[in-house]
């Protein structure tokens, strides 16, 4: 069983992060926690103590209410009793709300974030600054989903040789194993036109043990780039 943080700010409840904890908990049950953060503004920028929060930072005051807490609870509570997901209630009001959900991220195997609610109210901008630090500031693994969406049939492993690439693919393969059977993409992208990929024996090796259905491709595009709409790029398979 896996424990998973589901996050959501008062007044901005996720469905589509809430249906993809759903659709985890469906294989092997898991236990969800929902964190209530407070609601917040921008009608200031503020200098924190804290290293990454520095000046020129957007920062937020706490506006909390009461009533759109406690509906943002009951939808929650609802949808897990509904979908017999075993469930915690954490919330916390008193202080700077990215903080506590650092703690909550220490003890969880996943944490769940919805991209287009979470703190919606602080612009269009995808991602936020918000949502941008919590990933910075995360402890676990997190998965970010849009409201909408289709349950993965297929599976991309992004690598480029370095120890982080290597490490996130094997924190997936642990994390889900039930997903490890889809047809999976390791891809290895880089600028330069004959590039090889790094160490590929040693990556294929590891891999396919863990990925059975799995193929090998190298994108000649900026790795930066690679996942901006319509980015053209040019794919050799190995």
């Amino acid at each position: 069983m896996k424990k998973i943080v589901i996050a959501f700010d008062a007044g901005n409840y996720s469905h589509g992060a809430f249906e993809m904890a759903r659709r985890l908990n469906e294989p092997e049950t898991i236990l969800l926690t929902g964190v209530f953060l407070p609601q917040m503004e921008l009608p200031q920028i503020t200098d924190y103590t804290y290293g990454s929060m520095g000046a020129g930072y957007m920062t937020m005051m706490e506006q909390y209410n009461a009533e759109t807490v406690a509906a943002t609870v009951a939808q929650f509570e609802s949808d897990c009793v509904h979908n017999g997901i075993e469930y915690r209630v954490h919330r916390d009001v008193t202080g700077f709300s990215l903080d506590q959900l650092q703690k909550e991220t220490r003890y969880a195997d996943l944490l769940i974030l919805g991209h287009e609610m979470f703190y919606a109210n602080l612009g269009t901008d995808h991602p936020n600054d918000y949502l941008t630090e919590t990933l910075h500031r995360s402890e676990c693994p997190v998965l970010v989903t849009p409201e909408h969406f289709r349950f993965p049939s297929s599976l991309i492993l992004a690598y480029d040789g370095s120890a982080d690439s290597i490490f996130a693919i094997k924190s997936f393969a642990h994390l889900f194993p039930e997903l490890c059977t889809l047809k999976t993409t390791l891809i290895f992208a880089s600028k330069t036109v004959r590039s090889q990929v790094p160490d590929a024996d040693y990556i294929e090796e590891l891999c396919a043990r863990h990925f059975p259905d799995l193929t090998i491709e190298i994108l000649q595009a900026d790795p930066k780039n690679i996942l901006a709409p319509g980015w053209p790029i040019k794919k050799t398979q190995c």
